[in-house]
């Protein structure tokens, strides 16, 4: 279970680094 305790720790992480770069992140998608 803590293996996907620290995955989600992982992607609330990077989420938060998205939405601070967005327009980073709207680049990659295209």
């Amino acid at each position: 279970m803590k293996y996907i305790e620290e995955a989600v720790k992982q992607a609330e992480k990077s989420r938060c680094e998205r939405a601070r770069c967005g327009c980073v992140i709207i680049k990659d998608e295209k």
